[in-house]
């Protein structure tokens, strides 16, 4: 449903081995896809097609559905659109993709101060990760209240934006915790959120930490303001019944 190019092609910058680089997002088959981990098979057929056009194998194609967010906000920026089937898509994804493009600027910075200081825990990340330790354990006993919660519950604007903030401080604060442990660790910093957790699993207190559970749940607070009720419901839901043994679990890991 959306196409464009980008890179040397659009900027002026081609030469006469420069790829052609094309961005392509394909329709969600209920939800919003964002950053998502499946394959996508239709890709090598619209590959076969652009190489038939172009009558050349020089083809960079990025499926924009499985794309890091800050390089979908590049992409969609910066580069030509060659289809806009879906003009109320293309602003979601936009808008989505902006915003976590700019939270990441702000990661990188903090992760590069961290980095610089840091052969191991410095008296400063150490500061800053107890505090977000014991934030989080603040949010953890909220669970039994918003276990209760229905779909009318959910539809109460006040009450909706109290469990979405609450869902977003659980996710933001784990992502917290593995930007201080990596960047103390003088890990190379993470090209985009879910690769935090990547990085963690690498770690022996974190390899029986379900990791790829986290990695959902960043997509999730990427999407929570652009999804329709009934479907944001059933993500917010299914995170209250099943992430609370994931969160604890990784913070009894973190506080070893």
């Amino acid at each position: 449903v959306l196409a464009f190019i980008f890179g040397s092609k659009v900027k002026g910058e081609e030469s006469k081995i420069s790829d052609w680089d094309i961005g392509v997002y394909f329709k969600p088959e209920e939800r919003l896809e964002i950053e998502e981990t499946k394959s996508y098979p239709q890709a090598s057929l619209v590959w076969a097609d652009l190489a038939d056009i172009l009558k050349t194998d020089d083809i960079d194609l990025v499926v924009l559905n499985r794309a890091p967010l800050n390089i979908v906000a590049s992409i969609l920026r910066e580069g030509q659109p060659l289809m806009v089937k879906d003009e109320d898509l293309f602003l979601k994804i936009l808008i989505i993709s902006l915003k976590a493009s700019s939270d990441y600027r702000e990661f990188v910075d903090r992760y590069y101060q961290i980095y610089q200081k840091a052969n191991s825990l410095s008296a400063s990340a150490k500061e800053r990760l107890k505090k977000i330790v014991l934030f989080l354990e603040e949010e953890l006993t909220l669970y039994e209240y918003f276990q209760k919660f229905s779909y009318k519950d959910y539809e109460d604007i006040h009450k909706r934006h109290e469990v979405e903030r609450w869902v977003e401080n659980l996710i933001n604060s784990a992502i917290d915790i593995g930007e201080v442990i990596l960047a103390s660790n003088k890990i190379k910093i993470p090209d985009y959120y879910r690769e935090i957790f990547l990085k963690l699993a690498n770690f022996d207190e974190f390899k029986d930490v379900r990791i790829d559970k986290f990695g959902e749940w960043v997509r999730l607070r990427n999407i929570l303001a652009h999804e329709y009720l009934d479907i944001k419901w059933d993500s917010i839901k299914r995170f209250v019944e099943e992430s609370r043994e994931y969160f604890e679990k990784f913070l009894q890991k973190e506080k070893r």
